[in-house]
């Protein structure tokens, strides 16, 4: 896990309801409850906000490389992201 996604994750509070999931096999999600429990992990990750480090190391790497004003691309999963027994690649 990266560590600005860790930091997202624990600023706003969603640590432990992500860390429930990481054993569950990906069959499980099938599972209505986990399905309503991952819809609200999923609200609250949208709600979400950089915690200010995040947003101030993001910026200063942006001017640096000089793309402040430049699109770029962000990959949303690395294969340490994902559990021993399923990829969360597009799941967020």
């Amino acid at each position: 896990m990266s560590g600005v996604y860790r930091d997202f994750l624990e600023y706003n509070g969603l640590l432990d309801s992500i860390n429930v999931f990481a054993s569950v096999k990906a069959e499980a999600v099938l599972d209505q409850a986990i399905q309503i429990k991952l819809m609200e992990i999923r609200k609250k990750i949208h709600e979400g906000k950089l915690p200010e480090i995040s947003i101030k190391e993001l910026s200063a790497n942006l001017t640096y490389l000089k793309l402040v004003d430049k699109p770029v691309a962000v990959r949303s999963s690395a294969t340490a992201e994902d559990s021993a027994s399923a990829s969360f690649a597009g799941v967020h």
